[in-house]
């Protein structure tokens, strides 16, 4: 009897009414209206006041998280507009002959605000340029970031106001801002690192700045920003069929992109950040874009094909299949912080797919095709560029030699010469000064003509392995000739492995009266500690002082595309390797110049026919 007492008091305290559940079913409807309303209002309050009641508003802003951003084409994403502003920007043309490549390396901050209770923040830092922006990794856990990360940006004309902000990440609630810098680049030249205050009441931060100027006919060599537009300028001016009109999609209201954009292919996603915002990730015939909305907090990754180095494989936490996309140096993050990486490199990881793989496969079918439509770009507007200078040149040739000299005056192929030096003369240290028994003309056609085997010999000495040698050609950015070499070289180090990919790129000229030879080379170890952060600069000088003899001059020096801790180590054991090394290349080129006949000096003459060719080249420009 009494068990069935307990039996029944048990089910009515355990098991709910019909009451309790019609109740409980009101409240959770009740509960998931309220917060689609207040999540709806959230958003339309944001994307109402993007463009009003904010003092100082630039156009092409936008704000996320309570911070002021503009995306990476400089107009606003939430726009009713569409993609206006965009579409004026990514056609528009370079008024100048002239580009200005600014690099901006973030090296460190120190003494930042402390935005967590626990003392510390996680710092990230924004930069921008004109129209474009760039996000830094994001440091976690300190106030005194070490980043070591550089940035490309591009502009016409100077002077050009840089903006630096450092913010601190949170994972729900909005990004705090810890400070800013305004850093104003005037002229060409290098800075060194200095230490700039921020604009509240603690925090600096450290920056170096590298500025170049680049004719805008090689833009399409460069990397980024001058040489996607450029290109895209190029396919967008050709000629296509009528245009239809459609209803802007995804990419136009959420990232803004131009009209011409259409998703081609979208997949469910996750970008991860201290834990998986999911999105949706949405693929162009430009660009990979993700969006995510959690928490009511937007995030907008617009990640260019140009900048995009590599797209491969990966896990989150060892059982989460994943695809980190790499992108190249100098190019920054876009949109969100990247992950930090080793090589400076920014990369973002997406997580959560349904099927990795055949995600993998149309990501890395759609970059190709970009390529290859690039590549195409660039091979047509190169024949149209051919067809012109040959009908000018024709057209000078036709007229008397006063005008050809009046028209391109004898200083101007110098200038053009000049444009592009191809190592970095400053990082240069003379290691040796020595007389060789044989003219600089006849080094050439002994040890580095097409024929020789001198380079052969002397890696062969050196015991590397796999070695590579292209043939001598002429190209636009330089005067001469240009090669490289490719090999694998013993590495001696304890802290290297046995052995290391290295590429060599060699530049050859020889001046109009045949006295002077100069080589110039560029050496990347691809496998060594820090390998990435430097790059090897020689320059070799040739000068005869007779029929039979010339003087050598061999320079060296580190040369380093970012900053390391061990700068000052590698910059020292980098002279004394290389001065081992040319001494032994002396040893062989003695060698070959003892053993070759003093009247063949066929290989030099074709050599020197290509630098005609050139000469003549850069005249028909």
């Amino acid at each position: 009897m009494w068990i069935g007492y307990v039996t029944e008091k048990a089910l009515e305290v355990l098991v709910p009414s019909w009451g309790e559940i019609n109740v409980s079913l009101a409240a959770a409807v009740l509960l998931v209206l309220v917060v689609s309303i207040l999540q709806h209002t959230l958003v339309d309050e944001q994307q109402g006041t993007s463009n009003r009641g904010r003092k100082g508003a630039l156009p092409g802003e936008f704000e996320v998280d309570g911070n002021r951003y503009s995306d990476m084409l400089g107009h606003d994403p939430n726009s009713s507009t569409g993609g206006v502003q965009s579409r004026e920007f990514a056609s528009r043309t370079w008024d100048s002959a002239f580009v200005y490549m600014i690099r901006l390396e973030l090296l460190a901050a120190k003494n930042l605000l402390a935005a967590h209770m626990n003392g510390t923040s996680d710092p990230y830092a924004i930069i921008t340029c004109g129209g474009e922006k760039r996000f830094s990794s994001l440091v976690p856990g300190t106030r005194n970031p070490m980043w070591g990360e550089e940035f490309d940006f591009y502009t016409e004309n100077l002077p050009v106001e840089i903006h630096v902000s450092i913010h601190d990440w949170d994972i729900v609630f909005k990004s705090t801002c810890l400070g800013n810098m305004k850093l104003l680049i005037e002229d060409e030249g290098q800075t060194e690192a200095i230490w700039h205050p921020l604009d509240t009441t603690a925090g600096q931060v450290c920056v170096q700045t590298i500025t170049k100027k680049y004719p805008v006919s090689a833009s399409e060599n460069l990397n980024g920003f001058a040489g996607t537009m450029a290109r895209r300028r190029y396919s967008s001016e050709r000629p296509s069929g009528t245009e239809v009109r459609q209803k802007p999609g995804p990419l136009q209201t959420i990232f803004g992109l131009p009209p011409d954009e259409v998703v081609q292919h979208s997949y469910s996603c996750a970008l991860e950040r201290s834990f998986l915002y999911h999105g949706r990730m949405f693929v162009s015939r430009w660009h990979i874009c993700f969006h995510s909305n959690v928490f009511s907090k937007q995030l907008k990754v617009v990640l260019p094909y140009e900048d995009i180095d590599e797209i491969k494989r990966s896990q989150h936490a060892f059982i989460n299949p994943a695809i980190t996309i790499i992108l190249r140096a100098g190019a920054g993050g876009h949109g969100v912080p990247p992950l930090a990486s080793t090589d400076g490199r920014a990369k973002y990881k997406f997580a959560s797919y349904w099927n990795r793989n055949h995600v993998h496969r149309a990501l890395v079918r759609a970059a190709q095709k970009y390529r290859e439509m690039q590549d195409a770009a660039k091979q047509e507007q190169k024949q149209s560029s051919l067809r012109a200078q040959s009908s000018s040149f024709r057209h000078l040739q036709e007229n008397s030699a006063s005008f050809y000299e009046e028209a391109l005056p004898a200083t101007s192929l110098a200038e053009v010469k000049n444009i592009l030096p191809f190592l970095k003369e400053d990082a240069l240290t003379e290691i040796i000064k020595v007389d060789l028994p044989a003219s600089a003309e006849r080094v050439f056609g002994a040890c580095y003509s097409n024929e020789s085997k001198f380079t052969e010999a002397f890696r062969a000495l050196r015991k590397d392995t796999e070695l590579k040698i292209e043939q001598w050609h002429p190209t636009e950015q330089y005067s001469g000739e240009n090669r490289k070499i490719t090999f694998r070289a013993l590495c001696n180090n304890p802290m290297c492995p046995p052995d290391s990919a290295m590429t060599e790129y060699q530049h050859v000229e020889m001046s109009d009266d045949k006295k002077v030879l100069l080589l110039e080379t560029v050496q990347q170890c691809h496998d060594i500690p820090f390998g990435s952060y430097f790059e090897v600069h020689a320059k070799w000088t040739f000068e005869s002082s007779s029929e039979s003899t010339c003087l050598l001059v061999v320079k060296v020096g580190a040369h380093f595309k970012k900053w390391c801790v061990m700068q000052g180590k590698i910059k020292s054991g980098t002279i004394t390797e290389y001065k081992g090394e040319a001494k032994s290349i002396i040893d062989v080129m003695r060698t070959f110049l003892e053993g070759v006949d003093t009247e063949d000096t066929s290989p030099i003459t074709g050599s020197l026919a290509g630098d005609e060719r050139l000469g003549d080249s850069q005249v028909a420009v």
